[in-house]
């Protein structure tokens, strides 16, 4: 569980512990239409637990705030997935936001850059982008079974220097998991699937890189 909970702090924005990832539930899994397996299930009950301990949900929006002025992606209410990459404790390396949202028929890109693990911003910017850019981005994540892909694979992070993490969060409910939010991080990119996935938010800046 220790391990569980460093993992949670760093995909929110938590710079000093590991990273990994969550799974935003804000209803029990009940049923199983989509015949998720036992393992998927019970990872996002464990997670579940965690989020939801007192004063948890608070003080990660505070912190994200603070930090970043960035949201927490399971308090927003529009549509939005975000791609950060971030040095572990103190290894070189900037930590880096890649978020896209939509809100009516307007879709944009807000990039950050931050010096390190501190709040110091390097870089900032928001824009507008099309149709076809946010596609890109969430088509890839739902060809690869974003909404219900494992959230972290176990791998010690005291071996890692980076980590990256993608979250999602959708005001309508994914079908197979009844979840509106869901993570996934890692600390290398072994993984080709969750690389793939992070690949096309890289389009939002010029010149950016998953390393």
């Amino acid at each position: 569980m220790f391990q569980s909970n460093n993992f949670l702090f760093n995909l929110l924005g938590v710079g000093f512990f590991a990273f990994s990832c969550m799974c935003l539930i804000n209803c029990g899994l009940s049923e199983n239409p989509c015949s998720l397996p036992q393992n998927v299930r019970a990872n996002i009950r464990e997670v579940d637990s965690i989020i939801n301990t007192p004063g948890f949900k608070e003080q990660m929006i505070d912190y994200n705030r603070e930090k970043y002025n960035e949201p927490a992606l399971f308090d927003v209410e529009i549509e939005s997935y975000r791609l950060k990459i971030s040095p572990i404790f103190e290894q070189p390396g900037n930590t880096r936001f890649f978020r896209i949202q939509k809100e009516g028929g307007i879709y944009k890109s807000l990039v950050k850059e931050f010096h390190g693990n501190t709040s110091e911003l390097i870089f900032s910017d928001e824009t507008e982008i099309t149709e076809e850019v946010w596609n890109s981005i969430t088509e890839r994540l739902d060809n690869n079974d974003f909404w219900y892909y494992k959230c972290q694979d176990g791998d010690p992070f005291l071996f890692s220097s980076m980590s990256w993490a993608i979250e999602g969060f959708n005001p309508k409910f994914n079908w197979c998991t009844f979840q509106n939010y869901h993570g996934v991080s890692r600390i290398n990119l072994r993984d080709s699937i969750f690389k793939s996935m992070c690949e096309p938010f890289l389009q939002l800046r010029e010149g950016a890189s998953l390393y």
